[in-house]
């Protein structure tokens, strides 16, 4: 699960706001995800970047934003629906979300290992193919959250 504050202008009164967005994909959601792609989900990323598609990359990022969003119950469950994406989707917050993972590598890596569940195929395809460091730096990134954290966008 992955928490994040979000800063955005609101569209009607241009003040700005922050507000905390959750996001969170399943084992069986990204199984669910990886079959409909050849190769599986990590093949699939890799292609991606190596092909430096600006457009199939942003198309794959708002798929994998929308479906890891969801709303946080007060009963403790995670409120995860086609209306409830669509309704963050059509957010100023979205959009700062969407420019951010698009135009920051390590924010991009940072979201994907917390949003996601623990795969190690897929760490290392974020930590080879997604950030811009050099293989004899990779030790210093950051494991992936383990708890809800909160940083600022």
């Amino acid at each position: 699960m992955l928490a994040r504050d979000i800063t955005y202008t609101d569209f009607f009164t241009e003040e700005e706001r922050t507000e905390i967005f959750y996001f969170n994909l399943t084992k069986a959601e990204l199984i669910k995800m990886s079959v409909k792609v050849d190769g599986g989900m990590q093949k699939y990323l890799e292609t991606i970047i190596a092909e430096e598609d600006q457009d199939k990359l942003l198309e794959e990022f708002d798929k994998l934003v929308l479906a890891a969003y969801g709303e946080r119950q007060e009963d403790g469950r995670f409120l995860k629906s086609p209306e409830v994406s669509a309704k963050f989707a059509q957010t100023a917050a979205y959009q700062v979300l969407i420019e951010k993972l698009i135009t920051e590598a390590n924010y991009a890596a940072e979201f994907v290992l917390g949003a996601f569940p623990a795969n190690a195929e897929l760490e290392q395809v974020v930590k080879e193919k997604i950030l811009p460091v050099a293989p004899e730096t990779q030790a210093a990134i950051p494991p992936p959250p383990t708890s809800y954290s909160s940083p600022s966008v």
